[in-house]
């Protein structure tokens, strides 16, 4: 006989067990009990593991009592607590007998509240004995071992590989080589089929081995343990010998990253969404929880623990290999892009655009396994919330040390996938996969310049049906990859074609009825320059060289005379029909220009004298539709002044002749222009005083070509412009005593009749009631001030007085104002 193994703390857990759940001391039957209240059985016989229901338990005790069960009056040793289901029904799981494992027979259940204190009479219970089923667990375990080999041929695992020294093992089988050593490694410190095929003990404590072997196959057989694992294989095998695209899995094509699919993403996909042995909502996930619970609820009973660990083994062992196939597949996606030939249309190159390429990344799930067997298993068990439940977790050390051997553990930790206790599977990404086709994407627009459409086979295609930017969207279907999708985008656009009238600049463009008019039309954005030239039968059209062959075209129309044919209208339409150009979303795409006749006349209805910093309106008669005018006004230089665009014109600081122009806005070949102009004052004056005479009047006007020598500057005082040759004063000056523009200068001179000896001459003196004759005499002073051709001054001097009675002198004073010319002043 092979010796026991009692070194390892795996197998002497058991005997913590009963240190954490079984009292040795066991206690007489209290004497003294308190009113047992409603507290019923929900069955008086059940078979070990089965859950018993308590009916009649008070709220204020749910969840804060013990069950205790006695025998032949006396504690077991064995307690668990009440525990409440989902529909909050207290129950108890049954135990195994703890004296009569195998046969049961009855038993009595003693509660105790949180204190410790019995609430009730004993209740008598029955553990039923479980059928018999011999060699159970041996073809559990050949199950098990074919499903192993089902999935790791299925992912072209080579299990020696998982029985060697794990030192090239590629990290996604780790959860494999787990599984295989757990069956069948001998040189570990435990693996079942070594176990169930010799004579190996777990403690000198236990019940003899043939007992332990007895009631794992009782419980597996309660359970159909066998009947699942022949099950699971059955669908494993009708569901992966085609995949979903018909083509045969019997390699490991689809496995890892090897020459993916899309097909094998969904297959991996697939296997990796499958959650039903974990998820306590279905009915596979019920199954391994209630499985679960009845291995741990086993456990405690010290007759039954070495039967517990081995169904705690393989039920754990059936989750893990479910897990370790299902994080090992691809799970969701990590990266996705499309792209397409362009992104950017012109209307005649928008023809429909294929997806060009699509391809996706995706990874697996990093995980690990905890760091002992039992601590993975209670996981999936409400048992774990219970004090005896803790117990098993924190002390029995079931797990990777005692499965791989000193050697394969070291090769693992140095390979990255053991570290802490904790047995580490990392997660694989894999791509890029190509997964161009409409059964795996789906694709939408943004905007509405563009729309996604599926061809026949298998195609994505983006059509316009309007110009502008837009924004695809392509993604993969949830509907297919079992709920994980990722998107991608692409931004689009549509330039539209472009035409318009480049001369003339406006619209409507102002003629003269039967003058020829050119135009130029422009186009851009395209690819040909087919143009549909449209007027009025009566309009001439004379076509440029260049016509529908460039991007600039001429044409020259000729007018018709007959101004009742105006307006009318020059279209010009882009007639392509390439590719988005000939669909039923393109829209025409014209230019027009209006062709109408107009006339012009500028006046002013203001025609008094106009001098510096007057204001004046001018206004502007049209015929035609068109009104609509600019005013401007230039100088004598051609030089631009300012004028307001209601015609107001405020006559500059420089005198002199300006132009007023109004021009229609639409066309400013169309315009007219008047003369006006501006004088350096409009206020003509000449006093005089010497003497007995005083005179004052507003008539004067002075010239630089004077009647005694050309050149001359000469005065001309009149008392009535009316009266050529009336002048009351004619002075004669030098033109040297002319100032500058703008200055002032004072001169002297002599009176003299040779003015170009640069003296003056005072004449014509002829004053209204003159009875003596009045000449120049003597010496006169001479200021004079010249800006804006209007000249004021002063001269002073002496005249001689003639009369009967002799000759004398009078001192005199004449201020004067004066324009340049006659009938400058208009006073």
């Amino acid at each position: 006989m092979k010796p026991l193994i009692n070194k390892n703390r795996v197998y002497l857990l058991l005997l913590m067990v009963l240190a954490c759940s079984k009292d040795d001391n066991k206690t007489e039957t209290p004497k003294e009990l308190a009113e047992c209240g409603l507290i019923e059985l929900g069955a008086p016989s059940v078979f070990p593991t089965d859950k018993l229901f308590l009916n009649g338990i008070d709220e204020s005790l749910k969840e804060k009592l013990t069950a205790e069960f006695w025998y032949h009056d006396a504690f077991t040793g064995v307690s668990m607590p009440v525990e409440t289901d989902e529909n909050d029904k207290s129950f108890i799981m049954a135990p195994v007998h703890p004296e009569l494992p195998i046969e049961g027979g009855e038993l009595q259940v003693v509660f105790k509240n949180a204190t410790g204190t019995v609430i009730c009479d004993p209740k008598a219970l029955t553990i039923s004995e479980l059928p018999k089923a011999e060699g159970y667990t041996n073809k559990v375990i050949s199950s098990f071992q074919n499903l192993l080999k089902q999935r790791t041929d299925f992912l072209n695992i080579d299990q020696a590989m998982l029985a060697g020294d794990l030192d090239n093992i590629d990290p996604k089988d780790v959860p494999f080589a787990m599984l295989y050593n757990l069956l069948n490694n001998e040189d570990a410190e435990f693996a079942l089929i070594p176990f169930l095929n010799n004579d190996i003990v777990l403690t000198d404590e236990s019940v003899d081995k043939a007992t332990s072997i007895d009631i794992t196959n009782r419980l597996l057989n309660k359970y159909g343990v066998l009947d699942y694992l022949n099950q699971s294989i059955k669908d494993f095998e009708a569901e992966n010998s085609t995949n979903a695209s018909g083509k045969s899995n019997k390699t490991n094509e689809s496995a890892g990253c090897y020459n993916l699919d899309a097909e094998d993403l969904v297959d991996q996909m697939r296997s990796a969404a499958n959650t039903e042995y974990s998820d306590p909502n279905t009915i596979t996930g019920k199954y391994f929880n209630d499985l679960s619970k009845a291995a741990a609820a086993v456990g405690i009973i010290p007759q039954a623990a070495t039967a517990a660990t081995i169904v705690g083994a393989i039920v754990w062992a059936i989750q893990k290999i479910e897990e370790g196939y299902s994080k090992t597949r691809l799970s969701h996606f990590t990266e996705f892009e499309f792209s397409l030939l362009n992104n950017d249309f012109l209307e005649e190159k928008a023809c429909p655009e294929p997806i060009l390429t699509a391809v996706v990344y995706a990874a697996s799930q990093d995980w690990s396994i905890d760091k002992t067997i039992w601590e993975s298993l209670m996981q999936a068990s409400s048992f774990i919330s219970t004090p005896a439940g803790k117990n098993i977790v924190e002390e029995i050390g079931f797990g990777a040390v005692s499965t791989f051997t000193s050697t394969q553990l070291s090769n693992l930790a140095n390979l990255g996938n053991w570290e802490d206790g904790i047995l580490k599977v990392p997660a694989i990404e894999c791509g890029p996969i190509n997964v161009l086709n409409s059964k795996y994407l789906k694709g939408k627009t943004q905007g509405s310049a563009f729309e996604v459409d599926y061809t026949d086979n298998g195609g994505i295609e983006v059509y316009p049906i309007n110009t502008g930017a837009d924004v695809v969207e392509l993604s993969l279907r949830t509907d297919v990859f079992y709920g994980q999708t990722i998107s991608d985008s692409q931004e689009l656009n549509l330039t539209p074609v472009e035409i318009k009238w480049t001369h003339p600049t406006t619209n409507p463009y102002i003629v003269t009825p039967g003058d020829p008019v050119d135009l130029q039309l422009e186009l851009k954005n395209t690819i040909s320059f087919d143009i549909d030239l449209a007027t009025p039968p009566e309009v001439g059209v004379i076509y440029g060289d260049n016509y529908s062959e460039a991007p600039n075209q001429n044409f020259t129309i000729l007018t018709p005379v007959d101004e009742s044919k105006y307006p009318f209208t020059v279209t010009a339409e882009f007639i392509s029909f390439e590719c988005f150009r000939g669909t039923k979303y393109a829209k025409p795409i014209t230019a027009e220009i209006i062709i109408n006749n107009s006339k012009i006349n500028v006046y002013t209805n203001d025609d008094t004298c106009f001098q510096v910093g007057d204001y004046k309106e001018f206004n502007v008669n049209v015929t035609g539709d068109d009104k609509e005018v600019v005013w401007s006004a230039k100088n004598e230089s051609g030089q631009t002044v300012g004028i307001n665009q209601e015609g107001g014109f405020t006559a500059p600081n420089t005198d002199g002749k300006y132009y007023i122009t109004a021009a229609l806005k639409s066309n400013s070949e169309i315009f007219d222009t008047i003369e006006v102009e501006v004088v350096g004052s409009c206020t003509c004056y000449w006093n005089f005083s010497g003497g007995s005479y005083a005179m004052s009047y507003n008539q004067a006007w002075y010239s630089t070509q004077g009647d005694l020598t050309t050149g001359s500057l000469q005065l001309n005082l009149h008392n009535d412009f009316d009266v050529i040759g009336d002048e009351e004063v004619i002075i004669n000056m030098y033109t040297s005593f002319l100032p500058e523009e703008g200055e002032t200068k004072i001169t002297t001179g002599t009176n003299n009749d040779d003015i170009a000896s640069n003296l003056i001459t005072v004449r014509g003196l002829n004053f209204p009631g003159q009875s003596a004759v009045i000449g120049p005499t003597g010496n006169y002073s001479v200021t004079l001030k010249w800006k804006n051709q209007y000249l004021e001054g002063t001269i002073t001097g002496t005249l001689q007085k003639s009369t009967l009675e002799g000759d004398s002198e009078i001192p005199f004073t004449l201020k004067f104002g004066a324009n340049e010319g006659l009938l400058s002043c208009d006073n």
